[in-house]
């Protein structure tokens, strides 16, 4: 139980975080693009990888700290550092073929689900 909760904690301040980037992102350059979920997305992997860098130099080993910071802050910040690191465990253990595999299906069927879900949508309204 206790796990989770931090997982909350740590999922709270992300959720807040990626609102407060993406609004300042898009107050900045314009909603013409989507600089907010490209910041957070970016920014997001890029703390991923610090992190992770520092599990593996054993500077960061808190079970709990990681359960704060890399599942619920990030995961909530953004799930594409997730992602991304998922990618880069699969590349570094020379798995490039599921690699490639995961980069392809995850990003091709998830932009054909989003097209389906706003189809399911439209049969409501």
């Amino acid at each position: 139980m206790l796990n989770a909760f931090l997982v909350g904690i740590g999922g709270f301040f992300g959720a807040i975080s990626r609102y407060l980037v993406s609004g300042i992102m898009t107050k900045w350059l314009g909603s013409h693009f989507p600089w907010g979920t490209l910041t957070v997305n970016l920014l997001g992997s890029l703390i991923m990888g610090f992190l992770f860098g520092l599990v593996q130099k054993h500077l960061l080993v808190s079970e709990q700290s990681k359960l704060v910071l890399m599942v619920g802050f990030l995961g909530s910040f953004t799930t594409f550092s997730s992602f991304a690191l998922d990618n880069v465990k699969l590349f570094s253990a020379s798995s490039y073929s599921a690699g490639i595999i995961n980069i392809s299906v995850q990003n091709i069927t998830g932009i054909l689900l989003v097209v389906l879900g706003v189809w399911l949508a439209s049969l409501f309204g």
